[in-house]
């Protein structure tokens, strides 16, 4: 599917941001300058804009446990990718095993 500015803002809280698992499910960096613009008018697959909608204004550990049912990635490539979106800090901000989906 291709990421119009109507979809991104309506995965986005009020329509000013994204937290931080959001934006790993993009694949991008919100502390670049023009990031929005630069993933608009993009292909993503449907998996990932629908769990991007999801976690919109979750609080971490409700995006941990919606991370965690995040569907088992078919190439290598995806399962890193997938593998990084599931390391989790726990309330020391020490990094936990990962879960391994």
């Amino acid at each position: 599917m291709i990421l119009t500015e109507r979809k991104l803002l309506k995965g986005m809280k009020k329509g000013v941001g994204i937290n931080r698992d959001q934006a790993r499910v993009l694949g991008v960096n919100i502390r670049e300058s023009g990031w929005k613009n630069n993933i608009i008018d993009t292909e993503f697959p449907t998996e990932s804009y629908n769990l991007f909608v999801r976690l919109k204004g979750k609080k971490p550990f409700d995006r941990e446990k919606i991370l965690a049912k995040y569907p088992a990635p078919v190439s290598e490539k995806e399962y890193f990718d997938a593998l990084e979106i599931v390391y989790r800090y726990n309330k020391d901000h020490h990094i936990t095993t990962p879960q391994v989906v």
